[in-house]
């Protein structure tokens, strides 16, 4: 299992902005490899809730555990692209991706040591 400590030192999302197109693209193949490679599956637990689903792009998720605790939320599109990175802090959290295009997408939330997936779809 991939440990969230080895991929939160790999990934900073606070300086994405001074990384060239070249290392945040490795950045983003690092993370979707990792999460795609991982051996945890889909949300069969249901420890996360997204609504609506479908959306237009704005929604909600939350974590079903009291905890109040960092977690990374990250967003690939159909393609493996990350299209949303952050980090939070409470269990739950509005999301806007609006300007994105439809499809679908998988949420990646990486807490407590595992990766939590679901899959959602963009009006």
């Amino acid at each position: 299992h991939a440990k969230l400590d080895d991929l939160c030192s790999s990934y900073d999302i606070s300086n994405q902005g001074n990384k060239s197109d070249k290392q945040v693209g490795d950045i983003d193949n690092f993370i979707f490899n990792t999460i795609i490679n991982s051996e945890l599956s889909i949300d069969k637990s249901n420890i996360i809730d997204l609504y609506p689903n479908p959306n237009n792009g704005i929604f909600t998720i939350k974590i079903k555990r009291n905890a109040c605790v960092g977690f990374t939320i990250n967003i690939v599109n159909s393609l493996g692209r990350t299209v949303y990175s952050t980090i939070s802090e409470c269990n739950i959290k509005t999301i806007d991706i609006t300007g994105k295009p439809s499809g679908i997408y998988l949420i990646n939330i990486l807490f407590q040591n595992k990766i939590y997936r679901k899959k959602f779809v963009v009006r």
